[in-house]
């Protein structure tokens, strides 16, 4: 039991930097956004802001990075589907949280 657990430990982490582009930074909107994708991704996902790191679950957590305009984040993940949760959620900073239907 006590290897599985380690073993469990020791998932690749993936990273990736993200700049916020909004004129708000991020607020309650894109912020929701963010908690409602994580919250259905298999993996965990954090985004850290200087020396502050928050569980992207939670948009309390999130909010208290505290993002304005131009900052820069490192978002994290690791567990299964790990890699493409980074891709898609760096899509939505990219898009400036702008959802339309194509998936």
């Amino acid at each position: 039991m006590e290897f599985s657990a380690i073993m469990t430990s020791d998932l690749p982490v993936f990273r990736r930097e993200v700049t916020v582009t909004l004129n708000e930074g991020l607020h309650l909107r894109p912020l929701a956004q963010i908690s409602q994708f994580a919250s259905g991704c298999e993996c965990r996902i954090f985004i850290q802001h200087g020396k502050s790191r928050a569980d992207a679950r939670s948009s309390l957590e999130l909010m208290a990075l505290g993002a304005a305009c131009g900052a820069t984040l490192e978002l994290e993940a690791s567990g299964p589907g790990a890699e493409e949760a980074l891709d898609k959620l760096a899509q939505m900073f990219a898009s400036n949280f702008v959802t339309g239907h194509s998936g």
